[in-house]
């Protein structure tokens, strides 16, 4: 399966840094999905729950206070606050 870097940073360190297959949650614009060879984006992230999909498992991350920037299959997030949920 076709997998994006994904890159988590918080005001307290790293977070997260894998390889993931889909990312998705809320942007102030709202609800998206990020998938291998998405097109460039950048966006304000809404404070809430994100999922992803690592080696076919589902995961929950809380962020507040974030921006993503995704890019020739690199998904940089940097927020303020998170936490696995």
């Amino acid at each position: 399966m076709k997998t994006f870097k994904l890159r988590i940073v918080t005001s307290r360190g790293r977070l997260v840094k894998t390889d993931v297959e889909s990312f998705s949650g809320y942007t102030t614009e709202g609800s998206f999905q990020i998938l291998p060879d998405h097109s460039p984006i950048i966006a304000i992230l809404k404070d809430t729950d994100f999922t992803y999909s690592e080696n076919g498992v589902k995961k929950s991350i809380r962020l507040e206070g974030g921006i993503m920037k995704f890019k020739e299959n690199r998904l940089t997030i940097t927020a303020a606050r998170g936490a696995a949920v």
